[in-house]
């Protein structure tokens, strides 16, 4: 491409960059003073400014609330509380922010994951070998357009965070870098949830380097932790990390609102109790925990295409069999994605279009039901949640069926 172009091509990329930003940044600040209960950031700055002042109340819910109204005095008088349930290390990450005040805190990290979304596209784009420039416009449309990003963006989560954490493990591990792989994947202890099935899985893979990368991952957050609470702290932040698991309303944590399977049972079951569906949502998951872990037992080749598809199975899993997978968590199909276009010349006719059909099905589904969602004034989500589920179970099943035959050919 000629220098020209490239020069114009770079003003049209920053002009509209500058212009998603500042439409995310209107509309968080407005959220941030009209509608705080849909912020998480306020949580992570609160639980920021509690490590900084009284690290061992951290997760003392009556020291939250009063810090929360310190910090956001709108909470107090709209009656809003949103707890801080992150490890203790994810605290100290947010601690440079708070010299800089909430809002402009906010609208640095917007500018930090909009970073990390950029990115994700880049190091995602480089891994389409194959793809012409007419290719990649669109992918990276779509991926900044894809309302769990957006979502993510705006509410100022982590899950972008985490996508890139996902694409990173897996690109090192292409490469070689087990150890860094596995330092990598440690990170998704930011959201202990989302670590428990990769930990199982890379165990029983055993790569030896990507194990010893993922276990001092997981000890260095732990002694940062440690280091930060105490025994006594961990021990509170263990019991608040239970309850919130389980439902404790203290914690507001909307089990009807998640995109798992645990949600889909309450759905189908019409109740809001766990205790009714514990058992069938224990031998669900296990129908999908087991068949994952068996396809990562297998060590394929890093360049063959049943390695890319095992890591989109591992992550549809881990999404499906979370008890918390929020909305914008599903950012992590984003990376699915990619590791799946990476192969698609590998791949046989019949497969591409599968593959391609579902991954603009999973884009499609999203604007769909999140636009209902607001129309509907949550009316449908349930439908919506209903129809992820199912869709990324399907994704599941019909990637595990082409690790199979790709096995037997």
């Amino acid at each position: 491409m000629p220098t020209i172009y490239r020069f114009f091509l770079g003003l049209i990329i920053a002009a509209g960059s500058l212009t998603f930003i500042s439409l995310i940044a209107n509309a968080g600040l407005y959220l941030l003073a009209c509608a705080p209960k849909a912020m998480d950031f306020l949580a992570f700055f609160t639980g920021a400014q509690l490590s900084g002042t009284a690290p061992t109340n951290l997760y003392n819910l009556h020291s939250q609330l009063l810090t929360q109204q310190t910090i956001l005095p709108i909470t107090k008088t709209m009656s809003i509380f949103i707890t801080f349930v992150n490890p203790p290390f994810v605290a100290l990450l947010f601690t440079p922010f708070i010299k800089i005040g909430l809002v402009n805190a906010y609208l640095v990290w917007l500018v930090i994951n909009t970073l990390f979304l950029v990115s994700i596209c880049y190091l995602g784009c480089r891994q389409l070998k194959w793809s012409k420039l007419y290719i990649v416009i669109p992918v990276v449309l779509g991926i900044a357009t894809f309302i769990p990003i957006l979502t993510s963006l705006l509410i100022g989560q982590l899950s972008i965070l985490l996508s890139l954490v996902l694409l990173l493990a897996w690109i090192f591990l292409k490469k070689g870098w087990d150890f860094r792989s596995g330092l990598m994947l440690s990170l998704l202890l930011i959201k202990p949830q989302f670590l428990i099935l990769p930990f199982l899985a890379v165990l029983i893979q055993r790569r030896k380097k990507l194990t010893y990368g993922l276990i001092t991952g997981i000890l260095v957050l732990l002694l940062v932790s440690y280091f930060l609470m105490g025994a006594n702290g961990l021990l509170t932040y263990i019991q608040s990390l239970s309850a919130a698991s389980n439902g404790d309303t203290r914690y507001d944590v909307d089990l009807m609102a998640q995109h798992s399977i645990q949600t889909l049972l309450l759905i189908v079951f019409r109740t809001q109790s766990l205790a009714t569906i514990q058992i069938h949502w224990l031998i669900t998951i296990l129908c999908i925990i087991i068949p994952t872990l068996f396809m990562w037992a297998k060590k394929f080749q890093t360049t063959s295409s049943q390695f890319s598809i095992q890591w989109a199975i591992l992550i549809l899993a881990t999404l499906l069999t979370s008890p918390h997978t929020h909305f914008h968590d599903l950012s992590f199909l984003v990376i699915a994605a990619f590791m799946l276009l990476s192969i698609i010349p590998k791949l046989k006719p019949k497969q591409k279009n599968v593959i391609i059909t579902l991954i603009i099905v999973g884009y499609l589904l999203e604007i769909i039901g999140y636009f209902l969602d607001v129309q509907t004034k949550m009316q449908t989500r349930q439908l919506w949640i209903v129809g992820n589920v199912l869709y990324m179970l399907i994704f599941w099943l019909l990637l595990l069926k082409c690790v199979k035959k790709k096995m037997k050919t």
